[in-house]
C-alpha cells in the first residue's frame, strides 16, 4: 500500500505523515510501515521560486526511484510528497517541462492507492521559516491552485483522494 500527503510548502504535510505512519503501524503491527521524507531537502539545486528545470528533473526523478525502492522492501509505504506536488512546482518553473512530463503523471499517480491532499482551504497552515521552504504566501497559494487543477484534471485515474 502507498499513500502520498500532497500539498503546498507549510501545509503540515509532514506532520500528517509522522501521524499516519503511527496509526498505520498499530493498525497493522505485523507489516513493515516506511516513511518517504520529502526530496526536496536534499536537492543539491535551487528550489522553490528559484528552481530550474535541473532542479524539478532532478527531484521527480529521486522521488520515483524512492519511492520503487520502498515499495520493493516494505508493505506500507507514507509518502512526505505526491509526484504530483513536484509537478505543481515545475508547472511554475517550465510549463514545457511540464507539458512534457504530464502524461507521466498521468501513468505515475495511479501507483498511489491513496492521496491526502492538505489544501490550504481547509486552514491548513504551518508556514515557517526553516530556512529551506519558501515562505511566500502568494507563492504557496499558486503551488495549492495548481494541485488542485491537477486533482481535478486527473480524477479519473486516482485511486482515492481525501482533501483535508
Amino acid at each position: 500500500m502507498k499513500i502520498a500527503i500532497s500539498g503546498s510548502q507549510g501545509t503540515g504535510k509532514s506532520f500528517t505523515v509522522f501521524k499516519l505512519a503511527n496509526q498505520m503501524k498499530l493498525k497493522y503491527p505485523d507489516k513493515e510501515v516506511t516513511i518517504l521524507n520529502e526530496t526536496a531537502r536534499k536537492c543539491p539545486y535551487t528550489i522553490n521560486e528559484g528552481a530550474t528545470v535541473s532542479s524539478q528533473l532532478w527531484m521527480i526523478s529521486n522521488q520515483i526511484q524512492r519511492e520503487i525502492e520502498a515499495e520493493n522492501n516494505c508493505d506500507i509505504v507514507i509518502c512526505d510528497r505526491c509526484i504530483s506536488d513536484y509537478f505543481a512546482y515545475t508547472f511554475l518553473t517550465s510549463f514545457d517541462l511540464y507539458n512534457s512530463l504530464f502524461s507521466f503523471l498521468r501513468f505515475h499517480i495511479k501507483t498511489y492507492d491513496m492521496i491526502i491532499f492538505k489544501s490550504l482551504k481547509n486552514n491548513n497552515d504551518y508556514l515557517v521559516d526553516d530556512g529551506k521552504r519558501s515562505v511566500n504566501k502568494i507563492y504557496q497559494k499558486k503551488i495549492d491552485n495548481i494541485l488542485r487543477e491537477i486533482y481535478e484534471e486527473l480524477e479519473q485515474h486516482i485511486n482515492k483522494l481525501e482533501v483535508i
